[in-house]
């Protein structure tokens, strides 16, 4: 059956939009809400960072109540405020080519572009559920229609990526009807508190880290947070879990990657995940990205420095000498090196954020200028073509915040450029908010220079 013409009336419920746009909620001023842009940002002579829509993933441990289950003939219908449409569409057809014969699952890097990480993901989904089928004592699969509103919205948008159509999905379908749709789907996944809504999870948070306001994921995280809390409140149980779900272990890995960097660049909020959680990362990540997990750590507790009364400050101290004792002394342009190279920059951006918010002082200043000066030296040299370059974010964006002289901001300007000129940009707004917290910083600084 044809799908129906699907029109939006209303504000659909679920979803909401914050009163003001993203720059002038940053700069503290009032907002005229104009949409797509405000004419106070315009006035101002800045771009308008438009209008963040916020997804409540879960209710708290509070159950709806009258809201029945859908039925089997009602699973493909989407309800919005004022407007219902059934749609149709198998799952062999908006799914991601995920079959476990025709992908090398181990060989794909989940961590850098959408279209591998739905690839990767899609085939340990398919595996998972085929254990499922064959164990009497797995809890039930949720609904494959579910699932399939979710890849053929994240295939639609792949599409656009890339600039090529995907002929999963057809070309007339709505994209916001889609994220719609895609969204009521997961939220029903979660809803039954089903493993698997996770993938869905970590699909919407890494296309919103690639394309939403910079570091600002939290939303994503904390509904993955509530849903793991059904499964396990220990390390035995999440290992347990994790093991016999697969893909789950790379998933949460990913979503704790997202939890820390956001939390090294927002520094308001704490880290939604436990300890526990982080113990038990995949390898593999830090091989991806290029990031040890020791250097890691050390992001971890820049985030913990936040509560003075419980945190050894000597002891972080210490570990940043070690990274910085573990610096290569010389790179050259082979593979290895540029490896070591994207290491080199891990360390030293975890140095950067230790020492960048320490108390004022010329011996600090004069400490981490020469951090960046090395730091800018080190991302240059790194190949743009490289797999790791992205994940180089967090670094940059502290460079772009501490960075005094002008050679430092145009490496800035130009690694967020290389990201900002593709079909679909990437990380939009850093380069905004590395503006707007560099001058943050420069009266922080002036201040306690005054006092």
């Amino acid at each position: 059956m044809a799908s129906e013409t699907f029109r939006l009336k209303g504000k659909p419920r679920g979803v909401r939009r914050d009163r003001d746009c993203l720059t002038c909620k940053r700069r503290q001023v009032k907002c005229d809400l104009n949409r797509p842009g405000c004419e106070i940002c315009k006035d101002a002579g800045l771009k308008c960072q438009g209008y963040r829509v916020t997804v409540k993933w879960v209710d708290d441990g509070k159950q709806q109540r009258g809201a029945p289950r859908p039925s089997k003939r009602s699973r493909r219908t989407t309800t919005t405020t004022t407007t219902t449409t059934t749609i149709t569409a198998s799952s062999d057809t908006t799914s991601p080519r995920s079959s476990v014969d025709d992908v090398d699952i181990q060989s794909i890097n989940w961590t850098t572009d959408i279209s591998s990480a739905l690839q990767y993901f899609a085939a340990k989904l398919d595996l998972g559920r085929c254990q499922s089928a064959l164990s009497p004592t797995s809890a039930p699969s949720p609904n494959t229609d579910d699932m399939s509103d979710i890849w053929k919205f994240a295939w639609k948008r792949t599409a656009s990526h890339v600039g090529r159509p995907d002929k999963n999905v057809n070309d007339d379908d709505d994209p916001q009807f889609l994220h719609l749709a895609a969204l009521s789907a997961l939220s029903r996944m979660v809803r039954a508190g089903h493993i698997f809504a996770i993938f869905g999870i970590t699909t919407f948070a890494f296309l919103d880290v690639r394309e939403g306001p910079f570091g600002d994921w939290g939303r994503h995280l904390q509904g993955a947070r509530a849903l793991l809390n059904i499964h396990c409140g220990n390390l035995a149980e999440f290992t347990q879990v994790c093991d016999s779900t697969p893909g789950l272990q790379q998933a949460v890995s990913l979503l704790n990657w997202y939890d820390v960097m956001g939390s090294v660049v927002h520094q308001d909020r704490q880290l939604v995940f436990d300890a526990f959680h982080r113990e038990y990362m995949d390898d593999s990540l830090f091989e991806l990205t290029g990031c040890e997990r020791e250097t890691f750590q050390l992001y971890i507790n820049v985030v913990h420095r936040r509560e003075p009364h419980s945190f050894d400050m000597e002891k972080l101290y210490h570990l940043t000498v070690i990274q910085l004792l573990k610096l290569q002394t010389q790179h050259d342009d082979q593979d290895s090196s540029q490896q070591s190279l994207i290491r080199d920059a891990w360390r030293l951006g975890a140095v950067l954020a230790c020492v960048g918010r320490s108390a004022f002082s010329s011996e600090c200043l004069l400490i981490v200028t020469m951090v960046i000066d090395k730091l800018c030296t080190i991302i240059s040299t790194i190949r743009q073509n490289n797999e790791a370059y992205l994940h180089l974010a967090l670094p940059v964006y502290l460079i772009g915040v501490h960075g005094t002289k002008d050679k430092h901001q145009a490496q800035v300007k130009l690694y967020w450029s290389f990201f900002n000129c593709r079909k679909v940009p990437e990380y939009p707004h850093a380069q905004e908010l590395c503006d707007h917290e560099r001058e943050r910083e420069k009266n922080r600084r002036s201040k306690e220079a005054l006092s």
